[in-house]
């Protein structure tokens, strides 16, 4: 049988792929969704450590704002402060001291603690210290419990600098959230 080279030309001249070049093609676009899935699986499982590290500095800055508003309020530290506690006569806006409901403003001591572990609590009693208010979890995972300075004496503090240090973590840069106020409310000392 004789074949035209009309039809010899429609022939040559169909497009198409050798299996050579099907299998490299096939080849190659597993590699690609094999990366891409990888990549989808590194993001996925990274996404809590990173979502807990954002959520942790978020209430390193709501405590530090907290201690300074409560600093502010301040009529004076009766017990002697350390790098790790803090207590101060404060006025909070709650019922009565170490409840949960609202009410007028009364002084209250708020008691600040931060442990060896990194976590930080806040107790709040009454003035004299009596009340049995369980402490709250405040901040976790800090890298020390040296949180507060004192100016210009620990034992006569008129300004308290906050200083949360967050350790590197997965390959992220350590972070440290900063700031102090003074107690404006001290009494005037009489001549």
């Amino acid at each position: 049988m004789m074949v035209s080279s009309t039809t010899a030309t429609r022939l040559q001249d169909d497009g198409g792929f050798t299996l050579t070049e099907l299998l490299v093609a096939v080849s190659l676009m597993l590699v690609i969704v094999a990366a891409a899935m990888g990549l989808l699986v590194t993001s996925n499982n990274s996404q809590p450590r990173i979502t807990d590290r954002a959520s942790a500095l978020q209430q390193g800055r709501v405590l530090t704002e907290r201690i300074t508003r409560e600093l502010r309020q301040g009529i004076g530290v009766p017990i002697a402060p350390t790098a790790s506690t803090l207590s101060i006569l404060t006025y909070v806006g709650h019922s009565a001291c170490g409840s949960s409901q609202l009410g007028a403003a009364r002084q209250c001591r708020v008691t600040y603690s931060c442990a060896t572990n990194g976590t930080c609590t806040r107790t709040e009693r009454n003035p004299d210290g009596t009340g049995t208010a369980p402490a709250v979890r405040v901040a976790e995972g800090l890298r020390s419990n040296a949180v507060f300075s004192y100016q210009p004496t620990a034992q006569s503090p008129s300004f308290v600098g906050i200083r949360l240090e967050y350790p590197a973590d997965g390959g992220e840069e350590s972070v440290t959230i900063g700031d102090g106020a003074a107690l404006r409310n001290l009494p005037v000392p009489t001549p």
